[in-house]
């Protein structure tokens, strides 16, 4: 699952993306994946692109859920792609709240700096793939091309997830 790779990767949001965007997702039997995910996900492995998950999840640092909630959310996925020849390489998460000021929440590149070094990554020529503006925002900061998926969030995006 976490091979070295070169060059570009596809960064992709997880709720609201892959997944039924539930709010604080607690558990495995949440995780259902969206109409067309497994698709287009397929579609960009066929490009020969690697899929890393980058996702906020402000739940943990707001004390509604914990690490291996996420986790195990996560692990599930995974399983629930792979059944369908889909292989994530990596997940990375952000577990902080807002108001934590960290430097890992999407828009920032945190996150996206730490796959890049893992796997050698060249952001310029990364995608990301999200349902916020925020996705967006990110792709913006660290010159990579963005696509913002149709949810029901786009028209009121404020940027802030739950």
């Amino acid at each position: 699952m976490r091979s070295r790779v070169s060059q570009g990767a596809v960064f992709i949001d997880r709720d609201g993306t892959i997944i039924v965007d539930r709010g604080y997702i607690q558990s495995p039997e949440e995780v259902e994946l969206l109409p067309n995910a497994v698709a287009g996900l397929k579609a960009i492995q066929l490009l020969g692109m690697p899929l890393i998950v980058v996702t906020n999840h402000s739940g943990v640092g707001r004390g509604l859920l914990n690490e291996s909630d996420v986790d195990a959310c996560n692990r599930e996925l995974a399983d629930q792609l792979s059944l369908r020849g889909v292989a994530i390489t990596d997940f990375f998460v952000c577990t902080h709240s807002p108001e934590q000021g960290c430097d890992c929440r999407k828009p920032a590149s945190g996150l996206s700096n730490e796959a890049a070094r893992k796997y050698s990554l060249v952001l310029g020529k990364c995608y990301v793939i999200g349902d916020y503006w925020s996705n967006i925002e990110a792709a913006k900061r660290k010159g990579a091309r963005s696509v913002l998926i149709n949810g029901p969030r786009i028209l009121n995006d404020q940027s802030v997830d739950p």
